[in-house]
């Protein structure tokens, strides 16, 4: 994480882990093989947002913002995207959230 940043959530997945700072910025970095940094780099397509909360997965990440919008990324073969589509996404896309 950059120098001076308080990490408030941290998420490990299979290869990779995300970190979110007080300031709401998501930070992630794995072993390499999807591309991830081999340290904590900063997710800057999430510029927009004010992140709360980050989970990872086995080849995929989350990330939840402070007005509810929710972010997904990585390997989409299982859906676990939330998409329609088994196609990898290498930065974060917002989720399509239907009304209850």
């Amino acid at each position: 994480m950059a120098a001076g940043a308080n990490a408030v959530g941290v998420a490990a997945g299979c290869n990779h882990s995300l970190a979110v700072s007080a300031a709401g910025r998501v930070f992630a970095w794995g072993n390499g093989l999807a591309g991830q940094q081999h340290t904590p780099t900063l997710v800057t397509a999430l510029h927009t947002a004010r992140v709360v909360e980050v989970a990872a997965g086995s080849g995929f990440s989350l990330a939840l913002s402070d007005d509810g919008r929710l972010f997904s990324w990585g390997c989409g073969y299982g859906g676990q995207l939330g998409r329609y589509s088994a196609t990898a996404q290498i930065w974060p896309v917002k989720m399509k959230q239907e009304q209850a």
